[in-house]
């Protein structure tokens, strides 16, 4: 008897056991493929100029599609919606702020090769969502500025980087990617807007990724409003808002490397050369009573065509509450305002500074590359968060 009931409570636990597993493991599953993505920008969604490919959305890894064409989320195939073998969405986007599309950390934000900057992704930021999903992250290309280093934690909807032209582009454009983990512990791409209803996807059977649809219900991420701006120019002597000096000399007068030229924002600009990871050479632009009243300020770098060859010019924001040093590639965009982020600025407090240094995650700008100093435009905003 005693066999019995023994059996018995052993048989109640594989069933409680397998019930668990179906139950709660279910539960995961879906709780993984909640949509949970908002734009990657601001405004009203964008016109999609490429689209992912179903067929075999691996070109850009060195592997090619079998020519039918680009198949769509909405099955069938076309060759009217951009290449074969795109793994990602783009979208034309001219310089524009860059923003995370969920809450996550930063596992990459670097170039895609840095001995080649016109190769694959250009810059780029990598994302992890492992509080929202451990199996999926997202990437954004083509960046002419990043706003994050790897390893921060980041908000949705919070700016990461500009986009740009960088990397293999024929156009100013944000190439956003979403890839999930896979049973064989791979990073496949995957369509965030899933894949026809009845029809066989040819990615899922050629690869097993399931697409589904990401996408919140209402992914619009409002445009922040502009309460009017002002822009500092560079000047030839040091003033109260623009200062530029070097190690040597603190007035800035006896610092042979500083070059001016009769272009830019202003009709003058400042350049000088890249210097390793070594600060020499350095320059700010104060604002002081500009900032009348503490409120937030988007600030913007005005790149021009000429003078401005560095691929890892540093910019740093000195707001309230700390700093940011922001990465600017100056080589692949001209006559051009660039988006430093949006931040909180006290009255009369807070400036703006570039240095010769020209480095970052892992890599250093070669030798003698120019370092343009021109302008920096405020905008003042809304709190967008």
């Amino acid at each position: 008897m005693l066999r019995k009931i023994r059996i018995l409570l052993q048989w109640a636990t594989w069933l409680l056991l397998i019930g668990s597993f179906f139950l709660f493991g279910q539960q995961t599953a879906r709780a993984a493929t909640v949509p949970f993505l908002t734009n990657p920008y601001y405004g009203s969604t964008l016109a999609i100029y490429s689209y992912f490919d179903h067929d075999i959305p691996t070109n850009l890894y060195g592997y090619t599609g079998d020519n039918l064409g680009v198949v769509t989320y909405q099955g069938g195939s076309a060759q009217s919606v951009r290449y074969t073998g795109h793994a990602g969405y783009d979208y034309l986007m001219n310089w524009k702020p860059i923003l995370a599309s969920a809450s996550g950390s930063v596992v990459q934000a670097q170039w895609n090769d840095p001995t080649d900057h016109s190769y694959g992704c250009g810059l780029f930021v990598k994302l992890a969502h492992t509080n929202i999903t451990p199996n999926h992250q997202t990437i954004y290309c083509h960046l002419s500025a990043i706003l994050v280093k790897t390893g921060d934690s980041v908000a949705q909807k919070g700016q990461i980087g500009t986009s740009g032209n960088t990397g293999s582009s024929d156009a100013p454009h944000l190439h956003f990617e979403v890839r999930v983990l896979n049973s064989n512990s791979q990073w496949l791409p995957t369509d965030p807007k899933g894949f026809a209803t009845g029809q066989t996807d040819p990615w899922r059977v050629k690869s097993g990724v399931q697409s589904v649809n990401l996408w919140k219900s209402s992914p619009v991420v409002g445009q922040p409003t502009n309460y009017g701006s002002f822009i500092i120019q560079d000047s030839v002597t040091n003033t109260a808002k623009f200062k530029k000096w070097c190690s040597a000399d603190a007035t800035g007068v006896n610092c042979p490397y500083w070059e001016g030229v009769n272009i830019g924002s202003g009709g003058h600009m400042f350049y000088t050369y890249t210097n390793g990871t070594t600060v020499d050479y350095q320059a700010k632009w104060v604002p002081g009573a500009k900032i009348a009243s503490s409120n937030n300020y988007e600030v913007f770098v005005w790149i021009p065509d000429a003078n401005a060859t560095s691929g890892a010019v540093r910019y740093t924001v000195y707001y309230n509450g700390g700093n940011r040093t922001i990465i600017v590639d100056q080589n692949y965009t001209t006559n051009k305002w660039v988006s430093l982020g949006i931040y909180y600025f006290l009255a009369g407090k807070g400036y703006v500074k570039v240095v010769d240094a020209a480095y970052f995650s892992g890599y250093t700008d070669p030798a003698n590359n120019k370092i343009g100093v021109d302008a920096i435009k405020f905008i003042r905003r809304s709190d967008i968060r």
